[in-house]
């Protein structure tokens, strides 16, 4: 589409705050390729990106993901909206919360392996717990059925797991929630921004590794110890 904008439309096309990485299937590097080549600046999020988007374009700057800039925003039209979150809502029932989430890890090197040995860990950390545990949807029931059910079958099984959260609302918000109760939530979740959400709602986080996006994220963060979901232990979760 970017093509095309930029080569058929001859419009103008910017990048901004993107991400390409090395660690991406085939079919991926070969359209983030063909999308650096048709935009007449890009700005890219990390060191790595930088440098993938150099070889097909000459206009590419480092910035921060976008993100980042959610601290500067003013986030007062949504304070009805935090209070009445299913996550603020459990806080004021339970206290202390941990919010864990997992994804579909879809790469080209052992995807099946790390899934199942970070599902495993996830399991036996939460049959060991005395947290309070909610597990977090990302996307919608309907669009990740699989990690639904998984989700179902472990709240089904433990009592400390509270409840179930789809994620389905304004991003805003679920920062405005994390920022507005973040002595009270521990975060557990390879997605990248929501590892971004927790630091910069100054909320604890596991800093878990799934792709090179996030090893990027803690090279910039300067956090130095992080662990991959295919070697995270029961001990990292806790």
């Amino acid at each position: 589409m970017l093509f095309f904008a930029r080569f058929l439309l001859r419009k103008k096309v910017y990048l901004v705050g993107i991400g390409s990485y090395s660690s991406a299937p085939k079919w991926g590097r070969i359209f983030s390729f063909i999308a650096a080549l048709s935009a007449n600046m890009i700005f890219a999020r990390d060191a790595e990106t930088l440098r993938n988007m150099q070889k097909a374009n000459k206009h590419v700057f480092q910035a921060p993901d976008l993100a980042f800039l959610l601290p500067r925003l003013n986030v007062d039209a949504y304070e009805s909206d935090v209070k009445e979150h299913p996550i603020t809502q459990i806080v004021k029932q339970y206290g202390n919360i941990v919010l864990v989430s997992t994804r579909n890890f879809n790469e080209r090197y052992s995807a099946n392996v790390r899934v199942r040995s970070y599902s495993d860990a996830l399991r036996e950390y939460i049959a060991t717990s005395k947290e309070n545990i909610v597990l977090l949807l990302l996307n919608s029931r309907e669009f990740d059925p699989a990690i639904y059910s998984f989700y179902e079958e472990l709240k089904k099984e433990h009592s400390n797991v509270v409840s179930i959260v789809e994620l389905t609302s304004n991003p805003l918000i679920m920062y405005s929630v994390l920022k507005q109760n973040h002595d009270k939530v521990r975060v557990i979740a390879p997605q990248f921004h929501m590892q971004i959400l927790a630091y910069l709602a100054d909320a604890k986080f596991l800093p878990l590794r799934y792709d090179n996006k996030n090893e990027q994220l803690f090279n910039q963060l300067s956090i130095k110890k992080w662990v991959d979901v295919g070697q995270v232990t029961v001990t990292d979760l806790k």
